[in-house]
């Protein structure tokens, strides 16, 4: 909801001071007077009795706390209902690595990260990485170069155990949920998944309903294509395939049927990030360069206030009084 208010409200209480500030100026003309007097006796009269000159002071002075205390029309920028709370968990697992999307499954995620993060308006996000296990790399935050930061380094390498548990993932990212959104409870939250969706453990749902009971809907974005391909590994200074058991290469593809009921149990959305442009957007419900849920920005109005101290202090000059 937008109205009106101040980015630094403290800053009012200098506003205080424009009392004083007027005392000390009618003792200063009182003692103009009487030395005007004993120079000039009734003549004195005519240098005026100053009230007009703290008038325009004063009002410059009150200006220029107002300016300063940053009055605003439009939402606080931390208030909570600029925004949501948006926890992405992202699979780093080897069969990310995939290249049935380009460049690869992991680098395309990262790149629709980027790409909501960027048009995040008033959103806070936090970051978990898993595969065999999950471990949350950034905590929710409005920090986006340093989310950013964290998500280029993010890769296989990030969790140590093989595998993808599903369960662990959102079990970690209702934790941080529930640790992180502090004084705003009440802004909106949501989860986004990001996996070729091979559930190995099996806790996936399981998880995914205690989110849902917690009113924490899961997006669920899938990674990969229904045909599957290989998984590439580094090898001898080159390229293998990763192989099973028995010697054979292991083809991965997007368990997209899995996503989508884990999504629906939810109340979320299933996206194949195959299909679309900007996936995590379209999870969410967002057209390109909007954010639903942030509110118009807030409009400034320190700059015409402190136009308006700078006109009258000039007014005051041409008429050969000093403002101050």
């Amino acid at each position: 909801m937008s109205g009106f208010g101040f980015d630094l409200p403290g800053a009012l209480v200098l506003l205080l001071a424009l009392p004083v500030l007027a005392a000390v100026q009618r003792v200063d003309a009182r003692r103009r007077r009487h030395r005007l007097w004993g120079a000039a006796g009734p003549r004195a009269a005519a240098a005026g009795s100053g009230r007009a000159s703290f008038r325009t002071s004063g009002t410059v002075l009150a200006l220029l706390v107002l300016a300063l205390a940053g009055p605003r029309l439009g939402p606080s920028p931390g208030r909570s209902g600029a925004g949501a709370d948006l926890l992405v968990v992202l699979d780093v697992s080897r069969s990310m690595l995939a290249r049935d999307l380009a460049p690869d499954r992991l680098e395309r995620a990262r790149a629709d990260i980027r790409d909501l993060v960027e048009a995040g308006g008033g959103d806070r996000f936090g970051l978990v990485l898993f595969a065999g296990e999950a471990r949350l790399a950034a905590p929710l935050t409005r920090d986006r170069t340093s989310f950013l930061a964290l998500l280029a380094l993010a890769g296989p390498e990030s969790v140590p155990r093989g595998g993808t548990d599903l369960g662990a993932a959102l079990e970690r990212a209702a934790a941080a949920l529930g640790a992180g959104r502090g004084p705003e409870p009440e802004r909106p939250a949501a989860v986004l998944l990001l996996s070729d969706g091979e559930d190995l453990e099996g806790r996936g749902r399981e998880a995914a309903l205690a989110l849902a009971a917690a009113g924490i809907p899961v997006h669920c974005i899938g990674y990969g294509r229904r045909a599957g391909a290989r998984i590439p590994v580094a090898a001898d200074g080159g390229e293998q395939w990763l192989l099973d058991r028995n010697g054979r290469p292991v083809q991965t593809a997007v368990d997209a049927r899995g996503l989508a009921s884990l999504a629906a149990a939810t109340g979320g959305r299933f996206v194949l990030a195959a299909e679309e442009e900007a996936p995590l957007r379209t999870a969410l419900g967002r057209p390109a360069g909007a954010a639903p849920g942030a509110e118009p920005a807030a409009r400034s109005l320190a700059d015409p206030i402190l136009a308006a101290a700078l006109l009258l202090g000039i007014m005051a000059l041409r008429r050969g009084r000093t403002p101050w």
